[in-house]
């Protein structure tokens, strides 16, 4: 929209920052395959007349506290059937579809109310919000800047109303890389959050967490920190230092620390949430587990197997000393034993914690699809990230001039975890990643598929790698190839293909 120029850059923020809430009842919020939930969804905006147009129950009521006590919407409105077909839609990915339900419903609020009714806010977020999930990141900005001018028009700059819009914005700017636009959007919802609940309530969480992302995206590595950090002491001081309730919030601070590579710091968090809730309810309780896993996972990332072995063997001996009979904290830790060993090279001890895992879950029957789920196939445990190759050569960030690219790749995975026989069965366009994409399955760790009890060997593995490149680049590549294969060879010796393992 104006001023505003989107590119093909919808890189998602990690997390959303609202949930949905289903005409005022707040419901879990959604996960899109790893994508950020949908952010600041609410009812279709039925009310009885002189309501204030938001969903009964919604937290980001009017600031004024006007608004009139709201009743259930109609059973025969028509804008409940649409309302009810976008959540369906939105239920089954299908955003697309789900933006002409959004559509709908803001088309029949219009209707009803007129175009300069508060009963339109609601609409305009909701079809925002579908907006931006199907990828129209200009629809859903305009529609969301309506949703605020709106609202001011009506309630005045600091409406608790324009929160949902502004995180929605915020949340929209993400997607497309305009990172300072971002910022700038969260932090007026910040502000306005603070005029209305005070410094230190929780609502402003996830607005922290937007104000994260956009700081990371502008490198403000310090700042994003900062955003991390605080929330730990607004938890602090609504729950109290000492109280165990405050542990999810160090788990989440720890979490970050890890993100960014500092793991000393990381681990430092989670030994305080450890001796906290240690004080709270015992040296051996089982609540100790998680924040011991957290530590184990520090350590693994800083390739210090032992110690990150024995937090988790700590965790075992803690399940026994409780008599646990929980089989899935079990199993749970019994994989993360044998994907530490296996992907260390320790591919024997690895195998006996796999093969204890898989008996349990053996034993019961309402356990087989996560055993399924566990070793029914070979599970990538180890190895450089895919997303590191999301662009070819000399491409860092993306934009229209770049075209889309793939790799396909058939392997094996043996006994012991590692893939061989690789090879690229088609590449558009041939040669420009082949081998990038080649030496990371090579270099991978594998948590093998297991029958009967025992790890076995998988054939005829497939993967497909999607990335975005310059044409250029590609024409170039090509011909230097072909430039290679011209030049004599003068008595050089030939190798048959290496597939890239390490063995």
């Amino acid at each position: 929209m104006a001023g505003t120029q989107f590119s093909r850059d919808r890189r998602l923020a990690a997390g959303g920052f609202a949930c949905l809430l289903l005409l005022g009842t707040t419901a879990a919020c959604a996960d899109e395959a790893g994508e950020a939930p949908v952010t600041g969804l609410t009812g279709p905006g039925i009310e009885a007349d002189g309501g204030s147009g938001e969903a009964a129950g919604q937290p980001l009521a009017t600031s004024g506290g006007t608004a009139d006590s709201e009743l259930p919407p109609a059973a025969d409105d028509p804008r409940i059937a649409a309302y009810e077909q976008m959540l369906e839609l939105l239920d089954a990915k299908e955003y697309e579809a789900a933006v002409d339900a959004a559509s709908t419903v803001l088309e029949l609020s219009e209707a009803a109310f007129g175009s300069d009714s508060l009963k339109l806010v609601a609409p305009l977020n909701n079809l925002a919000s579908t907006q931006r999930l199907a990828g129209r990141l200009e629809a859903a900005e305009a529609n969301y800047k309506r949703s605020i001018r709106l609202t001011e028009r009506k309630e005045g700059i600091l409406s608790k109303r324009l929160i949902n819009a502004y995180v929605g914005l915020g949340d929209t700017y993400l997607r497309a890389g305009l990172y300072a636009q971002a910022r700038d959007a969260f932090d007026h919802a910040l502000r306005i959050n603070h005029v209305n609940e005070g410094f230190y309530n929780a609502e402003q969480l996830k607005i922290r967490d937007g104000l994260t992302e956009s700081y990371l995206g502008l490198q403000e590595l310090d700042k994003a920190g900062f955003q991390q950090e605080i929330q730990l002491e607004i938890n602090a001081r609504r729950l109290g230092r000492d109280s165990p309730e405050l542990a999810p919030a160090m788990y989440k601070l720890a979490r970050w620390y890890e993100r960014n590579g500092q793991f000393e710091l990381a681990r430092s968090t989670y030994e305080s949430a450890k001796r906290l809730l240690s004080k709270a309810y015992g040296k051996n309780s089982e609540a100790l587990i998680d924040a011991l896993v957290g530590i184990a996972d520090t350590y693994e990332r800083e390739d210090l197997t032992s110690e990150s072995a024995r937090a988790l063997k700590r965790s075992l001996r803690i399940l026994e000393a409780n008599g646990s009979d929980d089989v899935v904290r079990r199993v749970d830790l019994l994989v993360r034993l044998g994907d530490l060993y296996t992907r260390s090279g320790k591919t024997d001890t690895g195998r006996s914690y796999y093969s204890e895992a898989w008996q349990l879950l053996s034993a019961d029957e309402d356990r087989l699809e996560q055993r399924e789920q566990l070793f029914g196939s070979p599970q990538r445990i180890a190895g450089v990230r895919f997303d590191a190759l999301r662009f070819g050569p000399g491409v860092k960030t993306d934009d229209d001039s770049l075209a889309d690219g793939w790799v396909q790749v058939r392997f094996d995975v043996d006994e012991r975890g590692r893939a061989r026989n690789i090879a690229v069965v088609e590449a558009d366009p041939p040669g420009l990643l082949d081998k990038r994409v080649v030496n990371i399955i090579a270099r991978s760790w594998f948590r093998p598929r297991f029958a009967d009890g025992r790890p076995v060997a998988t054939e005829g593995l497939m993967y497909r790698h999607d990335y975005r490149y310059r044409p250029a680049a590609a024409a170039s590549e090509a011909a230097e190839q072909d430039a290679d294969e011209a030049r004599p060879r003068h008595g050089r010796i030939e190798y048959p293909d290496d597939n890239g393992s390490d063995d």
